[in-house]
């Protein structure tokens, strides 16, 4: 049992601290460091077992994060949680997917398959989110820092899918530097300059409201 536990608890806690990042919790902040756990344990595993944490952090993660569908018992009864648990699975499936191809790039080529690897890899994923079966973007990682202004105006220039991608790089540039043995410096020192200038160049992005030359609506 403590086996067992020690094994899926990582993913699981990803699941839990993705979720926190989001209403109603707010920690917009967990967002840098959710997936350390998921990624650390999934580093080095083979594609089908990596898939298998994928998709358990997945399930549970929109399980948690779209707990508000159970509101639609009280018109389609014991079929609201049904479809919850059918939507939240067939999401899974993407998280999955996703970690099959990282898993399998990094066994080809542990060099090219990493942070940046994942970051696009999980872009697309919730691209896939997004556009497949009439889509349903709203998990969708950068939807957590719509309280973080400065990150949050990336946006503007890349969608919420570039707010997904700086958070996801710095989640495996962790992970790996964690991770991986011989030198980590070059992962280390690539999180401040990541860092840095998403806060920096969001500050910038950010526009005061001209009021004076908005017409006064009556």
């Amino acid at each position: 049992m403590k086996r067992i536990a020690a094994t899926y608890m990582p993913s699981l806690a990803s699941a839990i601290l993705l979720a926190w990042c989001f209403p109603s919790f707010h920690l917009h902040w967990l967002a840098w460091v959710a997936l350390v756990p998921l990624f650390l344990r999934t580093a080095d595993y083979p594609p089908k077992t990596a898939a298998w944490h994928f998709f358990l952090c997945g399930y549970l993660f929109h399980t948690l994060l779209l707990q508000w569908l159970w509101a639609n018992i009280f018109w389609a009864g014991g079929w609201a949680v049904l479809g919850q648990q059918g939507l939240c699975l067939l999401l899974a499936l993407f998280w999955a997917l996703m970690g099959f191809l990282w898993a399998g790039a990094r066994a080809q080529s542990p060099r090219y398959a990493g942070a940046l690897c994942l970051a696009g890899l999980w872009v697309g994923m919730e691209l896939a989110h997004a556009r497949a079966f009439s889509g349903f973007g709203w998990s969708a990682l950068g939807y957590s820092q719509g309280a973080n202004l400065w990150v949050a105006q990336w946006a503007s220039v890349g969608g919420v899918s570039l707010v997904s991608f700086i958070l996801v790089l710095v989640n495996a540039l962790l992970a790996l530097s964690i991770r991986e043995r011989g030198p980590r410096w070059k992962r280390v020192a690539c999180i401040p300059l990541v860092v840095i200038p998403a806060f920096a160049g969001g500050y910038f992005l950010m526009e005061e409201a001209d009021y004076e030359s908005a017409p006064l609506q009556v």
